[in-house]
């Protein structure tokens, strides 16, 4: 008798340690992919900085690692010669992962 309850004890244990390992691995995953997503979008938002002449876009790129991004540059404000755009990107990942980065950017348009 004694041996079936340390049995079904050890068992339980061994069923939350499993529990447990796979949480871990889950949330190690999740991790990841919002880190390689976190690079994706500023990598996008970077080059969106870099450009001599900002326009007016959005455009989408598919990555060959699963990953989507989608860029929009959009006009804020026209003040005396000074446009004021807004970045965003967003990078979304299988199943259901999404992320989304927001930069402003200052122009002056010369006469």
């Amino acid at each position: 008798m004694e041996v079936v309850i340390a049995l079904v004890i050890l068992g339980i244990g061994i069923t939350a340690l499993m529990q447990f390992y796979s949480q871990s691995l889950r949330t190690t995953k999740r991790s990841s992919d919002y880190s390689t997503a976190l690079i994706h979008a500023r990598s996008y938002l970077d080059e969106a900085y870099s450009f001599k002449e900002v326009s007016l876009s959005q455009e989408s790129f598919e990555l060959k690692d699963g990953f989507r991004v989608k860029r929009s540059v959009s006009l804020l404000s026209k003040v005396e010669g000074i446009k004021t755009y807004e970045i965003l990107v967003t990078v979304s990942w299988p199943p259901s992962g999404r992320f989304t980065i927001k930069g402003i950017r200052t122009f002056y348009e010369s006469q």
